[in-house]
């Protein structure tokens, strides 16, 4: 389904802040209700900076939209090792660490905040019904195929309302390809945030996936009401074990178990909340369809399951099954579906764009994809993982007679 881009992000006008240089001078305070007076306060700068920090990990800050990476770290000083919090610009390497002095902690905490601008705006969106107004608010010469509604300037709005405008209109929520990046982004030591979207659509984003992070394209996932018969719910053709409103849920907690902060997810769920409210959709009644969207889904949660160090409960024949699919970049490959997946042979494997031998890769693709969804679907729902904890009974127990 080739659907149309209409995300419009005005770039950041912010200067990058000069690494080794006084914070930026201190925000002035304003009436007006959509200025951001920037602030951490000394609560938050010791509750939620100082333990993790002291646990060796960074902490990012924002300045605008400049991230700011503190740490601790051991200095040598006069031949003894001091911990020392340390600071630098997101995306510059471990050399630019400078120490932090009072006159700088004072400064962070007045012009700095914990999250990105972005996270505490409200939604830019204009609140009309896709069937009531077309792309761009005027009336094309030639109705396009799909009308699209989103939140516009939102880098975490990954969830868009189509309608077809002929006979089949097919009204549908869709989780766009940008999340899959997003996550990316996200993780990325040089990033470490969402970004734009301007001037960005399906290919431009898998263009990037493929260059920048080197993992292979990522297709739209489509959610579609589930119809009612006699007042029960019909998931006839529907992957009924996994909603739209259960894989926003996988989404957010695989975001948090990443240690990122949980606005995040809170932010993504609110938008596409908002989006299905408007058009009058239950997300919890929101399916895939079979055989519609199995290749792209696999392919996103192994890409976000890749960047997590808890992973997701997949078994071990799932992952053997897409080892050498997801990440390979433009030349994934696959191995022939009736293969036992434990015995495959280097020869066995497939390459994108060639024939299996009995069928093309595009039908083996499909039907591995298809044969493992529910395994895949159920580890995103159940995710995180419930933690396991040994037990010993009292007669197993190795006693150490040193003690």
């Amino acid at each position: 389904m080739v659907e149309p881009a209409t995300s419009k992000i005005r770039r950041s006008t912010y200067a990058p802040l000069a690494v080794h240089a006084n914070p930026l001078p201190k925000m002035r305070r304003s009436a007006e209700k959509d200025v951001i007076r920037r602030v951490i306060s000394d609560d938050e700068w010791k509750d939620r900076i100082g333990p993790v920090v002291k646990a060796d990990k960074e902490f990012i800050i924002w300045q605008g939209t400049q991230g700011i990476v503190l740490r601790m770290n051991e200095v040598d000083v006069k031949g003894k090792f001091q911990k020392r919090l340390q600071y630098k610009n997101v995306g510059t390497s471990d050399d630019y660490f400078a120490d932090v002095t009072k006159t700088d902690v004072d400064g962070f905490k007045a012009d700095s905040t914990l999250l990105p601008e972005h996270l505490a705006k409200a939604a830019t969106f204009d609140a009309k019904r896709s069937d009531d107004i077309p792309i761009g608010g005027k009336k094309p010469e030639k109705a396009p195929e799909f009308v699209v509604t989103e939140f516009a300037n939102e880098p975490l709005s990954l969830v868009h309302h189509t309608i077809g405008t002929a006979k089949e209109k097919n009204p549908h929520l869709t989780v766009e390809n940008a999340h899959v990046a997003a996550v990316k982004d996200l993780f990325d030591p040089k990033t470490r945030d969402v970004k734009s979207k301007a001037a960005e659509d399906k290919g431009t984003i898998n263009a990037r996936l493929n260059t920048a992070h080197g993992v292979g394209s990522v297709d739209n996932l489509n959610f579609f009401p589930a119809p009612s018969k006699k007042g029960k719910t019909d998931l006839d053709g529907l992957h009924g074990g996994l909603s739209l409103a259960d894989y926003l849920t996988f989404l957010s907690n695989a975001l948090k178990e990443g240690g990122l902060p949980v606005e995040y997810g809170t932010r993504i769920t609110q938008m596409a909340t908002q989006m299905a409210s408007l058009q009058r959709l239950d997300m919890s009644q929101m399916f895939m369809r079979v055989d519609m969207d199995e290749k792209a889904f696999v392919r996103a949660v192994l890409i976000i399951d890749s960047v997590l160090s808890k992973k997701l409960a997949i078994p071990d024949v799932v992952r053997k099954t897409f080892a050498r699919w997801w990440d390979q970049g433009a030349s994934p490959m696959l191995p022939e579906p009736e293969m036992a997946i434990d015995d495959v042979k280097e020869t066995d494997w497939v390459a994108s764009g060639k024939m299996g031998k009995t069928e093309s890769y595009s039908v083996i693709e499909g039907k591995l994809a298809k044969r493992h969804f529910a395994a895949v679907s159920a580890a995103a729902k159940s995710y995180p993982p419930p933690t396991v904890v040994a037990q010993i009974r009292a007669d197993q127990a190795v006693v150490d007679p040193g003690k």
